[in-house]
């Protein structure tokens, strides 16, 4: 079992970084085998809105991205941890995942994968809502979804504070919580049952249509993803 941590603070011992390696600690706690990826040591270029993705299978873009999201895909579980800004996941991390945009819209390839998120912010109302809001595009895939262990927001610290103990616990036990939920194949059948039923009457076989007609341009990348996973 293998966990990844991707934090998008700022700082490399930030509120929000330092809560994704508690829930990494919880998780080792739980038997998983965790790594790290801290995204300012990484170059990411902002999407460009090209679909070479999706006719492609991969971005074209000569960046890092591609090499992360082989590191996310190979694993069991991911933690995604940042900071609140403006009622939102920061700027480093939204463009981390409009990076995977439509071509995992599409495809779900992070359907079965297990996932929890973290956020901080001046309120914790806030930070719940951003915690909540990261998931969303894994955990709503039409040809399969994510499986969310939960979700952590809470208030940020001041600069050079320590993270309140009581949060850090909240976050070692999320992590377990996402072992645990991997270890048994949890699947969470009660997440998103409008979104699912939405999916199965409508959305699937728009997307089937419209993926098998273009299948051989501009979907090639999206139709050989599915069908290599029995899923068209």
């Amino acid at each position: 079992m293998k966990i990844v941590g991707v934090m998008s603070s700022a700082h490399f011992d930030g509120n929000s970084a330092t809560l994704v390696r508690a829930a990494l600690k919880g998780a080792e706690a739980g038997g998983a085998k965790t790594a790290e990826i801290f995204l300012a040591h990484h170059r990411i270029e902002f999407c460009r809105g090209c679909l070479g993705c999706m006719k492609d299978g991969k971005c074209p873009l000569p960046d890092d991205f591609e090499a992360l999201r082989e590191v996310l895909a190979e694993a069991d579980g991911i933690v995604f941890g940042a900071p609140t800004f403006g009622y939102a996941p920061n700027a480093r991390m939204k463009n981390f995942l409009d990076r995977f945009g439509l071509f995992e819209f599409f495809t779900a390839s992070f359907g079965g994968k297990h996932m929890a998120s973290i956020s901080t912010a001046s309120q914790p109302g806030a930070a719940r809502k951003t915690a909540a809001s990261i998931c969303r595009l894994f955990s709503g895939g039409v040809f399969g979804r994510a499986y969310v262990a939960g979700n952590l927001g809470v208030k940020a610290r001041p600069a050079g504070s320590p993270v309140d103990g009581r949060d850090l616990k909240k976050a070692e036990a999320l992590g377990r919580k996402l072992a645990l939920g991997i270890e048994r194949g949890r699947t969470y059948p009660w997440q998103r049952p409008v979104q699912r039923l939405v999916n199965a009457i409508v959305m699937r076989p728009s997307f089937r249509a419209s993926i098998l007609k273009y299948r051989s341009d501009m979907m090639k990348g999206v139709y050989l993803n599915l069908r290599e996973r029995s899923l068209i």
